[in-house]
């Protein structure tokens, strides 16, 4: 029959050296965790949502008055952030759409808002805004602001 053999009590060199303090230990700052919303999109349209979807299109009006960087533009800038302030639903979900489609800088905030196994999806959704749903809403003169916002919540959820 064999024996167990007792434990090694020795200590591992790696201790055997002086003591550290924890005075001059510094942490590393760790990145804010980004909360992630599978479907941002059709989240972003629910009414529930609204006080999120204001501060993204804030902070898409102020990216795109830095890239552009023109003085002529901050009187209507000032304008449409008072009408985003005071606009429904329907309409900030609409310009949310528009400055989707031009802002990079939106585009990348809500690829990384969105789940990771949705990015086909919204990389096909980016492409049919661009290509087909705000072009249409600008040439076909039938086409209300309610019906793209339900047309692109409609090609989102199909795409």
């Amino acid at each position: 029959m064999r024996t167990l053999q007792p434990l090694s009590t020795s200590m591992p060199s790696t201790c055997a050296g002086e003591c550290v303090s924890n005075s001059c230990f510094v942490p590393a700052k760790k990145a804010k965790p980004q909360c992630k919303i599978h479907n941002v999109i059709m989240s972003l349209c629910d009414p529930s949502y609204k006080t999120q979807l204001l501060a993204l299109l804030e902070e898409s009006i102020s990216s795109i008055t830095e890239n552009f960087d023109s003085p002529l533009l901050l009187p209507e800038t000032e304008q449409i952030r008072e009408k985003i302030r005071s606009a429904s639903h329907c309409t900030r979900c609409v310009l949310f759409f528009l400055l989707l489609n031009v802002d990079a800088v939106l585009k990348d905030k809500i690829i990384n808002l969105d789940s990771a196994m949705n990015l086909p999806k919204m990389t096909r959704f980016l492409l049919d805004l661009r290509q087909v749903l705000t072009v249409r809403f600008f040439t076909d003169e039938t086409c209300t602001p309610s019906n793209f916002m339900e047309e692109c919540i409609d090609c989102y959820m199909l795409s």
